[in-house]
């Protein structure tokens, strides 16, 4: 940034949540890792004199939601809600890359019961119930 400071962006702990982990999770408990932090900042040191500064001024961590074993996200209709429950999650780290389709498709699924830019049948909804009980979960 023009003021000097720095973002660095991209590196990840990956930890699964249960469901029931991630509705009892508090956001005190979401941290970034200093190891994590250290091997961004490595590689960033091997590709730019911009980085070197020793310490980040601070670490931060989200939570990326993404569907189980790597599945494609769910865009559609929400199963048992009539048309009145849409959802578009999971999209793991392509949310804001995708995020215009995603929101175009969705917006002509809503207004025409069908979208006409992107085939939702493959992001389905129903498919992760599908896959639930097949699991016996």
């Amino acid at each position: 940034r023009n003021n000097g400071e720095m973002y660095c962006l991209g590196i990840q702990s990956q930890k699964a949540f249960s469901g029931e982990e991630l509705r009892n999770l508090h956001v005190a408990n979401v941290t970034g890792e200093a190891t994590d932090a250290e091997a961004a900042a490595g590689a960033f040191q091997r590709i730019s004199s911009l980085g070197s500064r020793s310490e980040p001024d601070e670490i931060r961590a989200g939570l990326r939601p993404a569907m189980e074993n790597g599945l494609l996200p769910l865009i559609g209709e929400i199963p048992g809600y009539s048309s009145t429950g849409f959802i578009a999650c999971g999209h793991n780290a392509y949310g804001i890359l995708c995020g215009p389709i995603t929101g175009l498709a969705l917006a002509e699924q809503i207004l025409h019961g069908e979208s006409s830019s992107l085939d939702l049948r493959t992001y389905d909804p129903e498919r992760a119930e599908m896959m639930a009980s097949l699991r016996g979960a």
